[in-house]
């Protein structure tokens, strides 16, 4: 569990959770157990998003990407944590003096992105990260309740270069605010790279529309 609003104030706390069911009284319940805390994200954030995926080093990290930090400040910068320390733990490393201490892992600055968002889309899929869709700011006077949209709607970020870049989807439309999937790949289509998208806001309207966005193709296509 990565950030997250507390009494309107954005978090920089990540928590390693873990789910337990349990019996009570002929009912199933789950119970939610912090296992681990991890390091503070440099920047406290909310209505952002995360993923687990392969850094520079083949290793696993953990993606922090844009929100928010406070009611009229959105972010376009990203962090990423080496998650090697704690999926195994006991790693000691041995300083000049002879001394030795367990690895810990610290947050690593990545490129940011070109549009600030929050309430937008994170999916790694085929060795890249695709973002889509999001509010970036707000309107001033009688529009200050008006979400601006992130001027580009899909941008994808290569881990190994640390590196963004536009893509473009001319059927894409601009939304934010939606539910969204990954959409499992077929065997032997491994590549694929799609997502599923219902509803959302073009920041003016709601929508209730259904529609599959397939980053490897770059077509989107409503159903």
């Amino acid at each position: 569990m990565t950030g997250g609003a507390k009494h309107g104030i954005a978090s920089a706390e990540i928590f390693a959770l873990t789910f337990d069911l349990m019996n009570l009284n002929a009912t199933e319940n789950y119970v939610c157990n912090v296992v681990q805390t991890l390091p503070l994200m440099s920047t406290a954030r909310y209505m952002h998003q995360s993923a687990i995926i392969k850094g520079k080093n083949n290793a696993w990290h953990l993606l922090v990407a844009g929100g928010k930090a406070g009611a009229r400040s959105w972010l376009n910068t990203v962090e990423m944590l080496d998650l090697s320390p704690y999926f195994r733990p006991g790693q000691m490393k041995t300083a000049e003096d002879g001394t030795t201490t367990a690895v810990q892992s610290e947050w690593i600055q990545c490129a940011s992105m070109t549009c600030a968002r929050s309430n937008f889309a994170l999916v790694p899929l085929s060795n890249f990260v695709y973002v889509y869709g999001g509010i970036s700011g707000a309107g001033e006077g009688e529009k200050a309740h008006h979400p601006q949209l992130a001027a580009e709607v899909i941008e994808r970020y290569t881990p190994k270069a640390d590196k963004w870049e536009v893509i473009k989807i001319a059927a894409a439309p601009r939304l934010a605010a939606f539910s969204w999937t990954r959409l499992s790949t077929r065997p032997g289509h491994e590549d694929e790279a799609k997502i599923a998208i219902l509803g959302g806001t073009d920041g003016d309207i709601a929508t209730e529309d259904f529609m599959i966005v397939d980053f490897t193709a770059e077509t989107a296509m409503k159903k």
